[in-house]
């Protein structure tokens, strides 16, 4: 299913071997004299810049049953949402697109979203 170089964290997954696998890429670039580029994103905001219409067409992509993709299409489309503070809740604004930091199925969608573009750029 989800195929890329995703080094996105999951519960029970650790950082640890991505960042080993950066080291070793470093030390071969400076043992060979050779360029690298390293890409990497902040993920401060990052999950804002998911849209749904790509989201959609990543699970498609995927070929997840369309039940379950009209389902997070339900719960992703047309949203109002409200912050919570330490004081109260914030007054109600409309969510035009992406996903909720908050959100329970975030890491699985994060790793279904950037799957494919992971794939054509290896």
């Amino acid at each position: 299913m989800v195929v890329g170089d995703n080094f996105s964290v999951l519960r029970g997954i650790s950082t640890q071997s991505s960042v080993f696998a950066v080291g070793l890429v470093v030390e071969d670039a400076l043992e060979k004299n050779r360029k690298i580029w390293l890409v990497l994103q902040d993920m401060w905001k990052v999950y804002d810049s998911v849209g749904w219409p790509h989201l959609k067409a990543s699970l498609q992509h995927i070929k997840m049953c369309e039940r379950f993709i009209g389902f997070f299409g339900n719960i992703h489309e047309d949203r109002i949402n409200k912050v919570m503070t330490d004081f109260s809740l914030s007054n109600d604004y409309s969510v035009h697109d992406g996903l909720d930091q908050s959100e329970v199925f975030l890491p699985l969608l994060w790793r279904i979203f950037y799957d494919p573009l992971l794939c054509e750029v290896k």
